[in-house]
């Protein structure tokens, strides 16, 4: 079973958007350190093929954003 186009899509915004708030991220490695950990986080969800478990992993990815997005800015 492949993925729908339209989550794929999301997944592929999501990872950038989070890529581009971590440029920002308070840690003292910062970026190397926070891309290493998102790349780890979304290849660990990439054997889903489930539109419903894509959904809870995308809503999932989404609180994690608004989270980051409260903690630096």
């Amino acid at each position: 079973m492949t993925v729908p186009a339209p989550l794929r899509s999301r997944a592929i915004r999501l990872y950038k958007e989070l890529l581009f708030l971590g440029r920002d991220y308070p840690h003292p490695q910062r970026f190397p350190w926070f891309r290493a950990r998102l790349k780890r986080a979304f290849q660990g969800k990439a054997s889903l093929t489930d539109p419903v478990e894509i959904e809870k992993a995308l809503a999932h990815g989404d609180y994690g954003k608004r989270e980051i997005e409260v903690f630096v800015f």
